[in-house]
């Protein structure tokens, strides 16, 4: 073989490594930018269901009585006159 013959083969194999030196790091940061992307999605998804049960619930406070009712008397401890409610007190000895 010639020495143009071996500069040839020096210079592929240079050319060739730099291109894997290059290519790696960018084939790494594809597959992580993809993964982030979907991670991205399954959040948004996650949020727009919790965005649909918001408005759902919003609907349901303007236009259900029931509905209301049962917050106030879930949240605000209301009750109809006559009842009687019972609140129970846990100390940490009990739990």
């Amino acid at each position: 073989m010639k020495w143009t013959d071996y500069l040839f083969t020096v210079l592929f194999v240079i050319i060739l490594s730099g291109t894997f030196f290059i290519l790696i790091p960018l084939h790494t940061e594809y597959h992580r930018a993809r993964q982030e992307k979907r991670e991205l999605r399954q959040e948004l998804l996650q949020q727009e269901l919790r965005a649909h049960q918001l408005r759902q619930e919003l609907r349901a406070l303007r236009n259900d009585p029931a509905t209301v009712e049962r917050i106030a008397r879930e949240k605000l401890g209301w009750s109809r006159e006559g009842e009687t409610i019972y609140h129970f007190e846990y100390t940490e000895e009990e739990e």
